[in-house]
């Protein structure tokens, strides 16, 4: 895993009402992503590394212990459909 994720470049990123819609036209896969999984996508701009995005997630939620399990599973599975590297 990369130390700092960083989103694909190729794919496009739409904001619905309830997370994102998220067009990977290499794969021509359409995913909709849940709010938190949209916010662990759009911190994924090759700047922060994982500790800084795990903050920022237990941050914006107003979480007593920081989510590490929570976004290593959402990156890994973003990493996994091609949508973060």
């Amino acid at each position: 895993m990369s130390d700092r994720p960083r989103r694909a470049e190729e794919i496009e990123i739409n904001p619905i009402e309830d997370g994102l819609v998220v067009y990977d036209p290499r794969r021509d896969r359409v995913h909709h992503l849940n709010p938190t999984a949209s916010v662990v996508l759009e911190l994924c701009t090759g700047e922060m590394d994982r500790g800084e995005i795990v903050s920022l997630v237990q941050a914006a939620y107003n979480l007593d212990e920081p989510p590490e399990r929570e976004v290593d599973d959402c990156l890994g599975k973003l990493r996994e459909e091609g949508l973060v590297e």
